[in-house]
């Protein structure tokens, strides 16, 4: 999950919009190119192990973008964090995340076409 400070997004909202274009698109590339991802983390060092092993590992996983999957994923750790007490209980979870949560249309939603007005 992608987030910002509120605010470096009031700051600086295009730059804000860009990185999330940028992480959209580099997800999609990943998905699109697991041999040539995996080979560059391992040239880089970025990650042990080699490049079969992680390659397997990779193939197991899918990334997604997009916001129906990014509010699902903050509307449960909102729920885990006030379980163990990270963060001090929210009354209500959906009204809190959707406080926090900023849709911006002219960034693509990946492969979800959900919005939040969908929930």
């Amino acid at each position: 999950m992608l987030a910002f400070n509120g605010n470096f997004v009031r700051e600086h909202p295009d730059l804000a919009k860009a990185y999330a274009r940028a992480m959209s698109k580099a997800v999609e590339w990943v998905n699109n190119n697991k041999e040539e991802a995996v080979q560059i983390m391992i040239d880089k060092k970025y990650i042990p192990g080699t490049y079969a092993d992680n390659l397997k590992l990779l193939k197991t996983y899918t990334y997604a973008s997009g916001y129906t999957r990014a509010f699902n994923s903050a509307y449960n750790s909102v729920n885990v964090y006030t379980k163990y007490g990270v963060i001090n209980p929210v009354k209500d979870v959906d009204a809190f995340v959707k406080s926090i949560f900023i849709v911006w249309n002219d960034v693509d939603d990946g492969a979800n076409t959900n919005r939040l007005s969908d929930f």
